[in-house]
C-alpha cells in the first residue's frame, strides 16, 4: 500500500501483518508473535486523517496476557520514527556492530538476537508517530491536529487507548520509553493524562452506574430474568413499570455527570462504527421488546453474532465454539450455586421457612407501603450476605412473591422492585463484584470509587419513593387502603 504517490483518504487502505519468530534470551528460547499495523484517526466525516504505525511484540508462550506489562517506546526527532530505538534497542533483534560505536561501514546491515530485549518479562511496542515512519497524514489540512508539543502527545495518548482496549490489555502495568525529544513526548503525555480535571475514581463510578443502569433495564440480563420468572409476570410489564421508576434518575445522573466534567480534556476520538457488527445486539433487543421467550431470543443472538464474525472474518468455525466454550465457562459457578440455592429454598419451604419469614416480616405491616418495603428490605438483605444480585433475587423472590400476593402487589411492580433494589445494593457494596472489577481496571480502591457513585445512590432514593409513595401511579393511591386477606 505504500507508494510514492500522494496517499488520501479514498485511497488509503489499512496495513496489518502478522509474523512469529523467537529469540534466546538469558539462555532461554523466546517465541514471540508480532503484529505491524495502522493506527488510523478518523475526521468527524467518518475518512482517515492520520495514521500512527505501531510494531508490537508479544510473547506467545504466555497463555493469560491480560495483566503482563507492556512498554510503548519511540525515538524523538521530532520527526523521528521508532527504527533506532526499534533496531538498536528494544526490537527482538539487533543490528551487528562492526565496532562497539557504530555499525558495519556500508549496507546491508546483519541482524541477531538482540541479548538486551525485554520481551522477557514485558511484551514491546514500538510507535512511528504521524508523519514519522510508516506514520502517515493523510489529509494535510489536519496538520495542526497533530504536529505540536500537546498535539503529538494527545495522539499518542488515543493510540495508546485504543490499542489497550483492542488487545484487552487495561489491566497491564504500562511503560513508556523515549529517546532524545521521545523523553519530552512522554513527559507531557504523562501531564497531560493527569491534568483532564477529572478524577479517575469519578469515571470508574460512571462506568459502574452504567453498567448498573443496563443491568437493571435489561430484556437478557440475569436478574431481570430472575426477578420476572419468580414473580409472574411478563418481561415487557416489568420493563414499563422499572423504566417509570429509574429513568428521571438515570437522568438526573447523567447531568449531573455533565457538570461536573463539563471543565474535562478530552483525547479520545472515535472512530466510525461498523454497524454490521452492531446489528446482533440490535436484533437481540428487538426481539426481547417484542416479548419473544428469552431462549429464543439468546439462542437467535449467538446464531446471528457467530454468521456475522464468519462473514467478516472475525473469527472461524473454531473461533465460535471456542467463543462459546468460553461464556458458558464463565456462568459455570453462577449456574452451580443457583442449584444450590433453588434446592435449599425448595427445602426451607418444605419445611415451613417461607411461612415464618412471611409471618416475622408482616407481622407488623398493615399496608401495601410496608409491604413494598419488606420485599425491597428483603432483596437489599440478601445481597449485602451474598454480594451476588442474581443469587440475592433467587433467594428472595419466591418470599416475595407471597407477600406481593398476600398484599395484591402487581407482579410487575414486586419483579421492579426486586431488580431495583439487588442493583442498588450490588452497586455501592465495595466487596460485590463490579466494584472490585471497576476498582482492579483503574488501580484505585473501591472506597474512593464509591463517593463518586451518584446512579446507584439515587437508584436507592427511586426505590423508596416507589415504595412510601406508590410512584409510579395514574392516581391516588386506593390501594394504601387495601388489607391482607
Amino acid at each position: 500500500m505504500y507508494t510514492t504517490e500522494k496517499i488520501t483518504a479514498d485511497t488509503f487502505e489499512p496495513a496489518r501483518f502478522e509474523a512469529d519468530g523467537e529469540l534466546e534470551l538469558n539462555g532461554k528460547v523466546i517465541p514471540y508473535h508480532t503484529v505491524s499495523e495502522d493506527n488510523v484517526f478518523y475526521g468527524k466525516d467518518g475518512k482517515p486523517i492520520a495514521s500512527i504505525f505501531s510494531y508490537s511484540y508479544f510473547r506467545s508462550d504466555v497463555e493469560d496476557r491480560s495483566s503482563r506489562p507492556v512498554i510503548f517506546g519511540f525515538n524523538g526527532g521530532p520527526g523521528s520514527s521508532s527504527m533506532f530505538v526499534h533496531a538498536g534497542f528494544l526490537g527482538a533483534k539487533r543490528v551487528v556492530y562492526e565496532e562497539t560505536d557504530r555499525p558495519t561501514a556500508l549496507p546491508p546491515y546483519e541482524a541477531k538476537d538482540n541479548p538486551d530485549c525485554l520481551l522477557d518479562i514485558a511484551d514491546i511496542v514500538l510507535v512511528d508517530p504521524v508523519g514519522t515512519g510508516y506514520g502517515l497524514l493523510i489529509d494535510d489540512k489536519e496538520a495542526s491536529t497533530f504536529f505540536g508539543i500537546e498535539e503529538d502527545a494527545e495522539a499518542f495518548l488515543v493510540f495508546v487507548e485504543k490499542w489497550l482496549h483492542r488487545y484487552n490489555r487495561w489491566l497491564s502495568p504500562k511503560y513508556i520509553i523515549g529517546e532524545s525529544y521521545g523523553c519530552t513526548r512522554a513527559s507531557v503525555a504523562a501531564g497531560i493524562a493527569d491534568k483532564t480535571g477529572v478524577a479517575t475514581a469519578l469515571i470508574t463510578a460512571a462506568v459502574v452506574g452504567g453498567a448498573m443502569f443496563g443491568d437493571n433495564l435489561s430484556f437478557i440480563s440475569d436478574t431481570t430474568i430472575v426477578a420476572t420468572r419468580t414473580q409472574g409476570c411478563r418481561m415487557k410489564d416489568k420493563f414499563r413499570t422499572n423504566f417509570r421508576i429509574v429513568m428521571p434518575f438515570a437522568v438526573l445522573t447523567v447531568l449531573l455527570y455533565f457538570f461536573i466534567g463539563k471543565n474535562a480534556a478530552g483525547t479520545y476520538e472515535p472512530g466510525p462504527v461498523n454497524w454490521l457488527l452492531v446489528l446482533p445486539y440490535i436484533a437481540v433487543l428487538a426481539a426481547a421488546v417484542t416479548g419473544m421467550h428469552v431462549m429464543a431470543v439468546l439462542l437467535g443472538g449467538t446464531v446471528l453474532a457467530g454468521l456475522i464474525g464468519l462473514l467478516t472474518g472475525s473469527f472461524d468455525a473454531w473461533g465460535w465454539t471456542g467463543a462459546m466454550g468460553a461464556g458458558i465457562n464463565g456462568m459455570g459457578e453462577l449456574i452451580v450455586v443457583t442449584i444450590l440455592a433453588g434446592g435449599m429454598l425448595e427445602m426451607i419451604r418444605l419445611n415451613g421457612g417461607f411461612a415464618w419469614i412471611i409471618q416475622k416480616m408482616t407481622a407488623r405491616t398493615k399496608s401495601v407501603r410496608g409491604a413494598e418495603l419488606s420485599i425491597a428490605g428483603l432483596v437489599g438483605f440478601a445481597n449485602l450476605c451474598t454480594a451476588n444480585n442474581t443469587i440475592a433475587l433467587i433467594m428472595a423472590g419466591p418470599i416475595a412473591k407471597e407477600i406481593a400476593t398476600r398484599f395484591k402487589i402487581p407482579a410487575n411492580r414486586s419483579a421492579s422492585l426486586l431488580d431495583i433494589t439487588s442493583c442498588f445494593v450490588q452497586g455501592i457494596i465495595p466487596y460485590g463484584a463490579q466494584l472490585l472489577m471497576a476498582a482492579g481496571l483503574a488501580n484505585i480502591s473501591p472506597i474512593a470509587i464509591m463517593q463518586y457513585l451518584y446512579y446507584p445512590y439515587l437508584l436507592g432514593i427511586g426505590v423508596l419513593t416507589a415504595a412510601c409513595f406508590g410512584w409510579p401511579h395514574k392516581g391516588p393511591r386506593a390501594r394504601e387502603k387495601k388489607k391482607p386477606a
